[in-house]
């Protein structure tokens, strides 16, 4: 049985990385499957806040990432240096 479940599987891979007539139908079988392969999440994982607590919360996350950003900049008094 377990053999046979391999060779399915094998067979079903060469199958998918064979060319075909279609091309287009070939690509969205093949990313398909790439996709369900997938094991990570797309977007942001959970953050800490400042008080170190776990942020899971969208909105939060988006204004915590906003704050940091914020943070890296200062305002300037002129808008060029100058000069010496």
């Amino acid at each position: 049985m377990r053999h046979k479940c391999k060779e399915t599987y094998n067979q079903f891979m060469s199958d998918l990385m064979t060319q075909t007539d279609d091309h287009q139908i070939h690509n969205k079988r093949f990313w398909k499957y790439i996709k369900s392969r997938r094991c990570d999440q797309i977007g942001i994982s959970t953050l800490k806040d400042e008080i170190g607590r776990s942020v899971s919360d969208g909105e939060k996350k988006a204004n915590l990432l906003n704050q940091q950003f914020a943070s890296v900049f200062t305002k300037n008094a002129t808008a060029h240096p100058t000069e010496t």
